[in-house]
C-alpha cells in the first residue's frame, strides 16, 4: 500500500509540532520547577531570617534576666552588708567607750563608787558585744540562706 506524499508530510509535520510541543512543555516544566524553587529558597531565607531575629530576642531577654537576677542578689547582698555595717559601726563605739571606762578605772581621781559603775557598764558592754557577734553570725547565716534560695548555685558568701 502506498502512503500519499501529503499523508506523509503531515505525518512528518504532526511528529514535529509534537516533539516541538514536547520540548515546550519540558522547558514550561522547568520554568516551573525553577521559580518552585525560587519561592522555596525565598520562604527558607525568611525562615532563616526569623529564627535569628527570634535567637536575638530570647538572647537578650536571657541577658536582662542575667542581670535582673545578679540585680537582686546585689541588692539583697548590699542590704544584709549595711545590716553588718550598723553592727560594726555599733560595736566600735562600744569598744571606744569600754577603752574610755578603762582609762578612766585606772585613773587615780576616780572613786570607789564610780569604779564599781565603771566596771558594771564594762560588763554591760560586754554583754551587748557578745550579742553583736552573734547578731554578725546570724545575719551572715541568714544571707547565705536567703542567696541560696535565690541561686542556688551560688558559692556560700562571706559579707565582710
Amino acid at each position: 500500500m502506498v502512503v500519499p506524499v501529503i499523508v506523509q508530510g503531515a505525518a512528518l509535520l504532526r511528529d514535529h509540532v509534537y516533539s516541538q510541543s514536547q520540548g515546550r512543555a519540558g522547558e514550561l516544566a522547568l520554568a516551573v520547577r525553577r521559580e518552585e524553587l525560587a519561592w522555596r529558597i525565598e520562604q527558607l531565607e525568611y525562615d532563616a531570617e526569623l529564627a535569628r531575629h527570634q535567637k536575638e530576642v530570647m538572647l537578650s531577654m536571657i541577658s536582662a534576666g542575667d542581670a535582673a537576677h545578679a540585680r537582686k542578689i546585689d541588692a539583697v547582698m548590699e542590704a544584709f552588708r549595711g545590716v553588718l555595717g550598723v553592727l560594726t559601726t555599733h560595736q566600735r563605739m562600744l569598744e571606744s567607750e569600754k577603752d574610755m571606762l578603762s582609762r578612766s578605772f585606772l585613773s587615780p581621781d576616780t572613786t570607789d563608787a564610780l569604779r564599781v559603775e565603771i566596771r558594771r557598764r564594762q560588763r554591760e558592754i560586754d554583754v551587748a558585744l557578745e550579742e553583736i557577734d552573734e547578731s554578725a553570725v546570724a545575719v551572715q547565716a541568714i544571707a547565705t540562706e536567703t542567696v541560696r534560695r535565690i541561686d542556688p548555685q551560688m558559692p556560700p558568701l562571706m559579707l565582710r
